[in-house]
């Protein structure tokens, strides 16, 4: 087949000689079956068949044999031999090879197996834990097995997995197997790589949780911050959805997904984190002076907020600027980093603290809004934080005092050593 057109075989496939004429799979092939098809394939492909075979190839004369080649001489960069050669019975030998299999994908289908992933059945056991490595162990099915399944109306068999038990059976039992395949197991790498991620994912939200109630030290305010947080990750992934919708409908492209976009969402988290934090550390102070849940709150957007939302604007406009790049990759990091930083800017520091503040709101309609605590340490305390500042002043021959009113408010006034 050439370009999806059937092409006439360059042989006589049915004229098998004194041999009767076998399939690849029938249990009667012999050595002598495997030498006609290898001498079938090299002489009549105008040395196309030559060229997959190692460096070392040649014929090898033997009485024996019903085949007729070339003996000895030496083999052209063509894959054709020299006019020296001397004809006579033998065999084609080399030390290494390419084979190529092409399997037909309707009979695949037709026994079970299906090329498309979503549609095979699920292979739990298909990795395990090695220590902290996670293997992939294929799993083992026959035809039958899969055929079963078919027939059963059951999930078949994946093809990326048969292919990996293909090859794994052949590093198995030949040593010298070098097998690869193209664009295959990707589904099962991708997997692998995801079951494996899972665990530092799991290791990062319980750290960032746990960090978060020694900062705030409310639960309420944790979940808030991890909601925020997950809302703000969807915004940006929306946002990137609707810019490609929108460049394809306008004839424009903007973005173009690349390794860069796996670095937004620690973009998005560590920026999400320091916006809520400073917006409720500020309703807390608030909170802490006496004031209402919408007085706090007010003073929390038209303060923190303000300087929340121009950082924010000066991060996204140095995202932009990649816009003037000739790489197409980073002009779309840019544009996604930018949608990322906005979607952190309004959901973490917006509308963390008015939800904070519904939240108040609801508490105290039923007459249980506490009342925020002075002295409470967050992460560490005044204390520590003046002998810090001191310590790290008298080294440059200058002393900084720290002095933190009951209000939030700070003074500092330098002195001479």
């Amino acid at each position: 087949m050439f370009l999806g057109i059937p092409q006439p075989a360059k042989t006589n496939w049915e004229d098998c000689g004194v041999l009767e004429c076998l399939t690849y799979d029938d249990p009667n092939v012999t050595q002598a079956h495997i030498d006609l098809a290898a001498h079938r394939m090299i002489m009549y492909s105008d040395g196309a068949m030559l060229r997959w075979f190692s460096s070392d190839r040649g014929f090898t004369h033997d009485e024996n044999s019903t085949l007729m080649g070339p003996i000895g001489g030496t083999i052209r960069e063509d894959g054709t031999f020299d006019e020296d050669v001397t004809w006579g019975p033998g065999r084609w030998s080399a030390s290494t090879t390419w084979i190529l299999i092409q399997l037909s994908r309707t009979d695949l289908e037709e026994n079970g197996i299906t090329y498309f992933w979503a549609d095979a059945k699920n292979e739990p056991d298909g990795y395990r834990f090695e220590g902290l490595d996670l293997v992939t162990t294929p799993p083992e099915f026959t035809v039958d097995d899969c055929r079963e399944l078919r027939e059963e109306g059951l999930e078949v068999c994946s093809f990326e997995w048969a292919i990996i038990d293909l090859e794994k059976q052949m590093r198995t039992t030949d040593q010298l197997a070098v097998t690869f395949s193209i664009n295959e197991g990707v589904n099962v790498e991708l997997n692998r790589e995801l079951i494996e991620s899972s665990l530092l994912l799991i290791a990062m939200a319980l750290a960032i949780a746990v960090l978060l109630w020694f900062s705030l030290r409310r639960a309420s305010d944790v979940v808030i911050v991890g909601a925020t947080l997950i809302f703000a990750l969807l915004w940006m992934q929306g946002s990137i959805g609707w810019m490609m919708v929108l460049g394809e409908r306008y004839g424009f492209k903007i973005i173009s997904k690349s390794q860069f976009s796996n670095l937004l969402p620690i973009l998005v988290i560590a920026l999400g984190i320091d916006d809520s934090l400073h917006a409720l550390h500020r309703y807390k102070e608030e909170r802490r002076r006496g004031r209402t849940p919408e007085e706090s709150a007010h003073s929390s957007l038209s303060r923190v907020g303000r300087a929340i939302m121009l950082t924010s604007f000066t991060t996204m406009s140095a995202f932009a600027a990649n816009l003037t790049s000739d790489i197409a990759a980073l002009r779309s990091f840019g544009v996604e980093a930018a949608l990322g930083v906005a979607a952190a800017f309004i959901l973490t520091g917006i509308w963390a603290p008015l939800i904070r503040m519904d939240w108040d709101k609801h508490l105290r309609g039923k007459g249980k809004l506490p009342e925020e605590e002075e002295g409470i340490v967050h992460m560490i305390s005044e204390e520590n934080l003046v002998k810090i500042a001191d310590n790290s002043s008298k080294k440059f021959g200058r002393s900084t005092r720290l002095d933190f009113g009951n209000y939030g408010r700070c003074c500092a006034y330098d002195a001479q050593s």
